[in-house]
C-alpha cells in the first residue's frame, strides 16, 4: 500500500468507529431493562419529559411505586398523580414493580 491508500484506510476506519460510537450513545438512551417484581431499584430517568404513566410504558400496569427524589425533603416521595404529572429527564427515581416487566428510558443502579 502507498501513503495515500493508507491514509484512506485509516480515515475510513476512524469514520466507522465514530459512527458506531454515536449509534451506541443514542441506543443507550432508549435502552430497556427487565426489572424483577418486589425489588426496589434506584436510578435516573433518561427519557424525554412526558407523563409518568407514559414513561413507565408496559410496566405501568404492574408498578407498585415510583418515587422521585425531592431535594428540599432530601428523600424520595411518591408521584401524586402518575396519570397527569410529568417525569423530567434527569429525575432521580426509585421504582418497584409487583411483577417482572420491561422498563425503558431509565438508567438503573443494578
Amino acid at each position: 500500500m502507498k501513503g495515500p491508500q493508507i491514509a484512506l484506510v485509516i480515515g475510513a476506519v476512524t469514520t466507522a468507529g465514530i459512527l458506531a460510537f454515536c449509534a451506541t450513545r443514542k441506543a443507550s438512551a432508549e435502552e430497556c431493562l427487565m426489572i424483577d417484581g418486589g425489588v426496589r431499584y434506584y436510578g435516573t430517568y433518561i427519557g424525554p419529559t412526558q407523563r409518568v404513566k407514559t414513561a413507565l410504558g408496559e410496566c405501568w400496569s404492574v408498578i407498585w411505586t415510583l418515587d422521585v427524589y425531592n431535594e428540599e425533603e432530601e428523600d424520595y416521595i411518591p408521584v401524586p398523580n402518575a396519570e397527569q404529572d410529568f417525569l423530567v429527564k434527569g429525575s432521580k427515581i426509585a421504582v418497584q414493580a409487583q411483577a417482572p416487566c420491561r422498563l425503558c428510558g431509565f438508567s438503573l443502579n443494578l
